[in-house]
């Protein structure tokens, strides 16, 4: 029997098999994942920013609705960074409520 090793892990042929497809399909979702991600982040930052001119646009007119809706641009990009930034931590915690096991090397639920 051969043994194929790959960063330190022994694969038997049929093992070798499934551990190819899986990294291809991570390799394929990492892609997008990372996009989604790339797009949430930009988005939650000119948020912020916008928020920011709003909120100070407020405070200088004495505007309250304006200050309302700074501070509510504030906390939704606020929950838009902390969501992508936690974005594995919660990939990891529904898969172990669902009773699998995390593979963190090919980050994928088993």
């Amino acid at each position: 029997m051969h043994q194929i090793v790959d960063a330190g892990f022994m694969f038997t042929g049929s093992e070798l098999i499934k551990y190819i497809s899986v990294k291809c399909d991570f390799f394929e979702k990492s892609k997008l994942e990372s996009s989604v991600v790339m797009a949430i982040v930009i988005s939650s930052v000119l948020l912020f920013v916008v928020s920011v001119s709003v909120l100070m646009s407020a405070i200088v007119y004495k505007k309250t609705n304006l200050k309302r809706a700074g501070l509510f641009g504030l906390l939704v990009s606020f929950v838009l960074i902390g969501s992508s930034y936690y974005g594995d931590f919660w990939q990891m915690d529904g898969c172990l409520d669902s009773g699998g096991r995390y593979n963190e090397t090919l980050k994928v639920c088993e």
